[in-house]
């Protein structure tokens, strides 16, 4: 019996040891996930006002790659699952961004589909739809 009550009370004392490291953790990675989501917002919006302005779909293309790269290499500046702390709010932001972005992609390639002065023709370009955004439902 004396075995088990040295044992109960130490395994108590390692959970509340690791619990609150991990608060502290939690803690860490909200202050990185606010850094994160205002990177974020400032990137995607800067290449958003590009592609609205952009006269030519290589161009286009190119800031699109450029955008990928850039949005991949901020996201791994940070700890890994820095984005799961991150509020749904910050979440919900960031993809009506992203929607807006995909939103000008489109008409910006539609519009100068219909240009005959473009590099790239209208039959090869191919719109695809953005995935669905529906985690929250």
């Amino acid at each position: 019996m004396k075995r088990n009550q040295i044992i109960i009370p130490g395994a108590a004392i390692i959970l509340l040891m690791t619990g609150g490291c991990r608060k502290t953790t939690t803690k860490d990675l909200s202050a990185e996930a606010a850094t994160l989501f205002a990177r974020s917002v400032t990137l995607i919006e800067s290449y958003t006002d590009s592609l609205e302005a952009a006269n030519d779909s290589a161009r286009i293309n190119r800031l699109l790659k450029t955008f990928d790269s850039k949005y991949t290499a901020l996201n791994f500046e940070f700890p890994p699952d820095t984005d799961m702390s991150m509020t749904e709010e910050h979440n919900d932001s960031l993809i009506m961004l992203l929607d807006k972005m995909v939103t000008i992609r489109k008409e910006r390639f539609k519009t100068l589909a219909q240009a005959s002065n473009d590099t790239i023709s209208p039959e090869d370009i191919t719109l695809s739809e953005p995935p669905s955004h529906n985690q929250h439902n």
